[in-house]
């Protein structure tokens, strides 16, 4: 069985619909090998640009963020950078 949590109720039906999973039970839903339900609000939030990395003000991108990995296996390192005001991600091959 796998558990599919939505961010919001209406999220969990479609999630549900597209797996399969119809029958509704308290507080989820389940079929072909899912339950799908949900929980209410943002899961995660970001920071503002000064809780990253002190370093990332000073010169405007952070240390190396190492191991983001890719489906294929082939990995990548990554900085935030801050661009205009907004943090990004910079990746490096």
């Amino acid at each position: 069985m796998r558990v599919v949590l939505a961010e919001k109720p209406s999220v969990a039906r479609e999630r549900a619909s597209f797996l399969g999973a119809r029958t509704r039970a308290d507080g989820y839903f389940e079929g072909h090998g899912y339950q799908v339900t949900s929980a209410f609000g943002h899961f995660v939030t970001l920071n503002e640009p000064e809780d990253y990395d002190p370093a990332l003000l000073r010169r405007g991108r952070s240390q190396v963020l190492k191991g983001f990995k890719l489906k294929s296996d082939r990995t990548y390192d990554a900085r935030l950078k801050l661009d205009q005001g907004e943090v990004r991600l910079d990746f490096e091959s």
